[in-house]
């Protein structure tokens, strides 16, 4: 009959209570609401889309119960990036994510140049989480997916449109 050794048995008890105690600390982070900082616009010349209005609805409200408005300018709060083809523009709003294009809310973006109105509604997102043992990385926030949204009444799965003039 063989003996194991206290010594080896103790080691190896110490390695599972030590592993077992690391992965109790580990946490489960809910990913934060879909937002979009980066609108895409096409059809419209640079004068047209260079000063635009985002409104915020509560959700499912037929637009009567208006949150916020953000007034969007080239020279203030948004950098835009002329795509090759001349007709399509990625604007990166420069503002507080409070400020962003979030799931749960309808939206409004009007254009006073060409007094063109679009309307973002039903915009959802996948509620996710992610896990994390060491706690440097409970600092790296996760986002949800998006999961879809209409524009005009037209729906979108998975990715945020181009507003189209």
């Amino acid at each position: 009959m063989k003996f194991i050794h206290l010594k080896t048995l103790l080691g190896f008890a110490f390695s599972i209570a030590l592993s077992l105690s690391l992965y109790s600390c580990c946490k489960t982070m809910v990913c934060e609401t879909y937002s979009i900082k980066n609108i895409y616009v096409s059809g419209f010349t640079k004068a047209e889309s260079d000063t635009f209005i985002i409104r915020r609805y509560q959700q499912a409200t037929n637009f009567a119960d208006k949150i916020d408005t953000l007034l969007v300018a080239r020279d203030k709060n948004a950098t835009y990036s002329d795509f090759a083809d001349g007709i399509t523009s990625a604007v990166n709003l420069d503002i507080e994510v409070q400020y962003a294009i979030t799931a749960g809310y309808d939206y409004e973006l009007y254009f006073p140049a060409t007094n063109t109105l679009r309307r973002i509604t039903a915009f959802t997102d996948v509620q996710g989480d992610v896990k994390y043992c060491r706690p440097s990385l409970g600092r790296n926030a996760c986002m949800n997916q998006l999961h879809s949204l209409k524009v005009d009444g037209i729906l979108f799965t998975g990715v945020f449109p181009y507003i189209v003039k």
